[in-house]
């Protein structure tokens, strides 16, 4: 499965996608700043995540880049 990150620094939003020629039916958010795409059996399509830096979500994904590389 592909999965593209893309981030929107002016806007501290990360989007995560996967790879699917399945359509968009749904989208919830079940947290606060956390969006969720789904297709209509309920696989999960990609996420937004609102506030990604100051919830110390890119840090992380940096640490985990990192750590693959070595």
């Amino acid at each position: 499965m592909e999965v593209i990150l893309d981030y929107d620094e002016e806007n501290d939003v990360l989007f995560i996608r996967f790879y699917t020629d399945k359509k968009q039916t749904d989208i919830q958010e079940p947290i606060d700043g956390i969006v969720v795409y789904l297709a209509n059996d309920g696989t999960v399509l990609g996420f937004e995540i609102w506030n990604a830096k100051k919830r110390g979500i890119i840090e992380k994904l940096r640490e985990i880049i990192e750590m693959a590389g070595e």
